[in-house]
């Protein structure tokens, strides 16, 4: 593969993702970098990719990345850092962005404040992410990324009907989006509307296989969506079991 070939690279980076190869997507996003470093979207999966391989090394891996780069850091950069520092318990650069996003009249400060939410809710500050999230969705209501981390987080702190809620606010399209299908699935599951929760789970992993991959699920969201996505995934397979047994004694 040669380097002059940047699709390649988010090609296999992604597939690799996909696949909770984690530590094999950081390296391809790190080749994409070398190539494009001012991307701000390969620096943000960069991030995630290491943080999901070993966020106990990830900050570290980041910042040596950052600060080989020449010029003005780009603020994707910083609050890439600020983020997988938050994973280590450190705070402080987290909080002090967030005061800095504030005062910023940046058309993309409200991109910068749901990732900074998105950190948040990682690092299982669930009241934080909730509180960032939102007010990232009140500067973008009509942003289904936005819609959808906010949704995420809401489950977490039990505000099961505002998750719904809010995913219908941004609700444009026939077919349900696999992440949509899996958030409902996980409200229903934990309100024990188990039936709806089944539905809404089977839908989200035929379109997006990557749902049925517990390390993928571990690695990305919570324990409580980690624990659910388990028992669901086990109930699925009892009732095929079931289907095909009564199928065959037919």
């Amino acid at each position: 593969m040669r380097p002059d070939q940047p699709r390649a690279f988010q090609v296999l980076a992604q597939a690799q993702f996909a696949q909770a190869n984690f530590a094999g997507a950081a390296q391809a996003y790190r080749k994409l970098l070398e190539i494009e470093p001012s991307n701000v979207d390969i620096i943000i999966s960069y991030a995630h990719a290491l943080a999901a391989a070993d966020r106990s090394k990830a900050a570290a891996e980041f910042r040596r990345w950052a600060e080989a780069l020449k010029g003005d850091k780009p603020p994707e950069a910083q609050e890439a850092t600020a983020g997988l520092e938050l994973l280590n318990g450190n705070k402080e650069p987290a909080h002090k962005l967030e005061a800095e996003f504030d005062l910023n009249g940046d058309v993309r400060a409200p991109v910068w404040i749901s990732d900074l939410g998105w950190w948040h809710y990682q690092a299982g500050d669930y009241a934080t992410a909730v509180q960032l999230l939102s007010k990232a969705a009140q500067l973008r209501p009509a942003d289904i990324a936005m819609a959808q981390q906010l949704a995420w987080a809401l489950i977490e702190v039990r505000r099961y009907g505002d998750s719904l809620a809010r995913l219908e606010s941004v609700s444009y399209e026939a077919q349900v989006r696999p992440e949509k299908a899996i958030i409902r699935a996980i409200v229903h599951w934990q309100t024990q509307e188990h039936e709806e929760a089944l539905r809404d789970f089977d839908a989200a992993v035929a379109a997006q296989p990557e749902w049925a991959n517990s390390n993928w699920v571990k690695s990305l969201y919570s324990p409580l969506v980690w624990q659910s996505v388990q028992e669901m995934r086990v109930e699925s397979d009892r009732r095929r079991r079931k289907t095909r047994a009564a199928t065959h004694l037919e």
